[in-house]
């Protein structure tokens, strides 16, 4: 069996950092299952099709009927965050030199198709009219990006205009946050936590754990490569980062209240002046995981929130200029996020005020 390891990087993503309970790779439609709202995905189909009449998504000269283009579909990874059919759907493309589908065009052209083909399958088959539609590559070229995302902004605003909620995103270099920020290090700071060999991707890293402490990563500029750093120390080396990596990669997963992400300008200012020391501090004093993402406890967080409003004057002098600091600020968010999508346990629906 082939194993692509992009997607093994997406399984371990949507389980243990997105919060999945249920995972699938290589999703496809059985052809015993019935097809739901067939007119209104025709609808989307024509729909689109008069929106990017030069994309050619549904065919070149002869365009595929619903039926064949549905039956031709294959999301690379599926999650839910729930029984209730809180889905997100991502494909994968792993190139290292950026996508290789042909010019701009076309790569814009198989982007829309997989993008658009997830979210009618997910309204054909689950009944769903919302969901997150991913599609991530750690690399596309810059000139590609400007077609990329306008593209795939329009196929949002269309849909929603059809009475679709679909979120639509691409994660690259390009994106904010990031393929790494997003993705990449948020596995990695998770992986310590991982095991289970079926997890292909984070065996490997922590193969490679054993004899480079690849957790320990001088920071870059956009555009390079993190460097590997070996240390006769790893543990140490390892403890000391821990912290502020994982709650850098924390910041760039969950949503403001305003219903976005952190932007990475924002995420490298509460990271590069936030006080570790102390923030760790006052997790283990009340017993909770140094990475943070890893707690879904309400009432937890809410000590650790009210404990670092009091020192609201200090620590805002050493974050940001946010009135409780950027610490307290992001906890509210993460707070949010967990009872947004289910996840939050031990809520007493405390107020971060």
């Amino acid at each position: 069996m082939k194993i692509e390891i992009g997607e093994s990087l997406i399984y371990t993503w949507l389980r243990h950092v997105k919060g999945c309970q249920i995972v699938q790779t290589n999703w496809r439609p059985s052809e015993f299952w019935s097809l739901s709202n067939q007119s209104d995905l025709q609808n989307i189909m024509n729909a689109i099709d008069q929106l990017f009449p030069d994309y050619s998504i549904f065919g070149h000269k002869t365009k595929v009927s619903l039926q064949q283009y549905l039956a031709q579909a294959e999301i690379d990874v599926m999650g839910a965050f729930d029984f209730n059919n809180n889905i997100i759907a991502v494909d994968v493309a792993y190139h290292e030199s950026g996508l290789g589908y042909g010019s701009s065009v076309e790569n814009v052209a198989r982007i829309l198709k997989k993008c658009l083909r997830s979210a009618m399958c997910i309204y054909g088959y689950f009944n769903r009219k919302s969901a997150e539609i991913v599609f991530a590559t750690p690399k596309i070229h810059k000139s590609d990006w400007p077609l990329i995302f306008q593209s795939i902004n329009e196929l949002e605003v269309k849909l929603n205009h059809l009475g679709f909620g679909f979120v639509f995103k691409v994660i690259c270099d390009q994106s904010s946050p990031d393929f790494q920020t997003e993705i990449f290090d948020a596995v990695m700071g998770v992986m310590n936590n991982i095991c289970d060999s079926n997890e292909l991707f984070v065996r490997s890293a922590q193969l490679l754990q054993m004899f480079y402490n690849i957790s320990s990563k001088t920071e870059r500029s956009s555009g390079e490569r993190r460097e590997i750093v070996t240390s006769g120390n790893i543990p140490h080396v390892h403890k000391k980062v821990h912290g502020a990596y994982s709650f850098k990669t924390y910041l760039g997963a969950v949503t403001n209240s305003n219903g976005c992400r952190f932007s990475s300008s924002t995420i490298n200012n509460y990271s590069s002046a936030l006080n570790y020391t102390k923030f760790q501090e006052i997790l283990e004093k009340h017993g909770l995981p140094t990475d943070i993402n890893l707690c879904t406890d309400i009432t937890k967080l809410k000590t650790v929130y009210d404990e670092l409003k009091q020192q609201n004057t200090i620590l805002s002098r050493q974050i940001h200029a946010d009135r409780h600091g950027a610490c307290t600020s992001a906890l509210r968010e993460y707070a949010n996020y967990l009872r947004k999508f289910l996840l939050a346990t031990n809520d007493n629906n405390q107020i971060f005020d």
